[in-house]
């Protein structure tokens, strides 16, 4: 059979699979994650969006209680943290969870059977009766990693288990005395990944850095640090999130190794190197394969046809790094070695992320740039806002009341000087149902009454309803835009609630809701400060700069860059 056949055939493993794509504007749109606290009212969570919506329709609160009995340590589901309301609430957090274009309730339900026989193994109490009825019923037990937990110091361990590390460049994430041990329903663990949720939910990662038991104690982070792991590629991997909707296919690298459409790839991303490339199943493996069975029979959902995918044992635990995802967009930078001043996209993991911590390396390796010493006129006012929940604390029952700093902004809202968009402007794939002003040559197309995203065009014979909601992009502006305190260079990014910080810039004339500095990325919305240019390095990276030399190579990334100036 010819390498095409074999893909068509894994392809058909799942013959609800959308169509493969793994685009970098496809990966980086499913990424996206809304700013903000989820509203605590399930009407509004539905009402705000269309994924949440759909969960709760074909998912409703009776079988989140039907398949969870014993979660939150037999309290039952409707205790705290493990509850459909905070369920729901993470599912908030990102709207193409269940809600990529075109994707079907079929294959939603799916995508919650696969996450769901994962979160049993994870957070399972009793493995003494695997079957119908059994094991597979007994998630959500667990809101710690077990015999770690100390009650009268919450944030420490007394299992001889912190999960940090500082070496190196890892030291960003310092530790102190603070653990990091399995937390919530993906058993979040090491102080890296608590970094990384913590940036992604509140634009900085100190809140869960500095109080790391707060992803139990705060509610649906608990649910959400799950959906977060089922989102996020991690290069050469995949997400989860890909490989089951079929965004991600193998390609003949992955084929070699033994990587293919199935549920064993899931597994494989989650804990490869513990639980695959045995040979045989590993007990762990195995356990997750009953789970996701059963609960295919429970939820009559419709699964990977091919059951003897269903494991891992025979792949690689190693993904390739020319497969699929190894080949996908760039998420992490490092220090360019060009001898210029400048990071640079890399396909390996480091603290810094594309499009959002372009300042935090550069100023890491260089703290004496210019643009690390710029003064920047900040007013920060923190409001702290009470929440008071029952969690069960696995030696005793408490009543645990919560002083959090609150992760939602109230900027002044702009209008064009075209006078019909309200907002930012929103990127590709972009939300703009609240804001419906667009990048250039973009519309805010509506997928139906609860949602609308930006697009460069719509087809009316599919899912979405295609209506026009503004065709206007912004031409022009001057305006004073409100911006994250952490990254003034990243002026779209998840900001905190009380937290006001200010910048006037002169905007160019394509009307920029986003200017970046010297060395800051640029990648998708092509708009710097005074005296500086676009410039591409390649399709998947562009920075500020004064000017580009084409024959500079980089050897962080190993090409070259074309120096075209992609400023509007």
């Amino acid at each position: 059979m010819t390498l095409h056949g074999v893909l068509f055939a894994y392809c058909l493993m799942f013959a609800q699979a959308l169509s493969p794509d793994y685009s970098h504007k496809r990966v980086t749109a499913s990424k996206f994650v809304r700013p903000g606290h989820p509203p605590q009212n399930i009407s509004q969570l539905i009402s705000e969006a269309p994924n949440v919506a759909r969960i709760a329709r074909i998912f409703p609160s009776s079988q989140w209680d039907s398949i969870f009995p014993h979660a939150n340590k037999d309290e039952g589901p409707a205790s705290s943290p493990y509850n459909y309301s905070n369920f729901l609430g993470a599912a908030w957090k990102f709207p193409y969870f269940c809600g990529e274009p075109d994707q079907s309730d079929e294959e939603c339900m799916h995508e919650l059977v696969v996450m769901f026989s994962h979160i049993v193994q994870e957070t399972g109490g009793k493995r003494d009766h695997p079957g119908p009825g059994g094991a597979e019923l007994d998630g959500l037990y667990w809101y710690r990693e077990i015999g770690c937990y100390d009650p009268g110091n919450p944030h420490h361990e007394i299992c001889g288990k912190q999960y940090c590390s500082e070496a190196g460049i890892w030291g960003v994430f310092p530790c102190g005395n603070r653990a990091y041990y399995g937390r919530g329903a993906k058993q979040l663990s090491w102080n890296y990944n608590y970094a990384f949720f913590s940036k992604a939910m509140t634009g900085t990662a100190e809140t869960y850095l500095t109080e790391p038991d707060r992803i139990i104690t705060d509610g649906w982070p608990a649910l959400a640090s799950a959906i977060w792991f089922w989102m996020t590629p991690q290069l050469p991997k995949p997400s989860m999130h890909e490989v089951v909707t079929g965004l991600w296919t193998p390609n003949a690298a992955d084929l070699a190794a033994g990587i293919v459409v199935g549920f064993g790839t899931t597994t494989n991303i989650i804990n490869g190197a513990m639980e695959c490339g045995q040979g045989t199943e590993s007990s762990y493996s195995s356990y997750r394969m009953q789970y996701y069975r059963a609960l295919c029979d429970t939820l009559k959902a419709q699964c990977f046809s091919e059951v003897a995918a269903d494991g891992c044992g025979k792949m690689n635990s190693q993904f390739p790094e020319a497969g699929t995802a190894g080949n996908g967009p760039l998420i992490y930078l490092d220090k360019s070695w060009s001898g210029s001043q400048e990071c640079a996209p890399v396909k390996y993991q480091m603290p810094f992320l594309v499009g959002q911590d372009e300042t935090s390396c550069l100023c890491h390796f260089w703290p004496q740039n210019t643009v690390c010493s710029a003064t920047v006129q900040v007013q920060t006012t923190s409001n702290a806002v009470s929440h008071s929940s029952k969690v069960n604390t696995g030696s005793e029952d408490s009543k645990i009341t919560n002083t959090i700093k609150s992760t939602t902004t109230t900027p002044e809202k702009k209008n064009s000087i075209l006078g019909d968009c309200v907002g930012a402007i929103v990127p590709e794939w972009g939300e703009c149902t609240g804001s419906t002003c667009c990048a250039a040559g973009l519309k805010c197309y509506e997928y139906n009454q609860w949602w609308a995203a930006c697009r460069s065009d719509c087809d009316p014979q599919s899912s979405w309803s295609c209506q026009v909601l503004s065709d206007i992009s912004q031409e022009s502006a001057v305006e004073e835009t409100s911006v994250s305190s952490r990254e003034f260079t990243h002026l779209r990014g998840n900001k905190e609630e009380g937290e006001s910080t200010t910048v006037t810039s002169k905007q160019h004339d394509s009307g920029c809701d986003q200017v970046g500095a010297e060395w800051s990325g640029c990648t998708e919305h092509h708009c710097c400060g005074e005296g500086l240019q676009c410039y591409e390095q390649n399709q998947w990276w562009a920075q500020c700069l004064k000017s580009c030399d084409p024959q500079q190579k980089s050897k962080a990334s190993g090409t070259p860059w074309t120096c075209k100036i992609l400023t509007h």
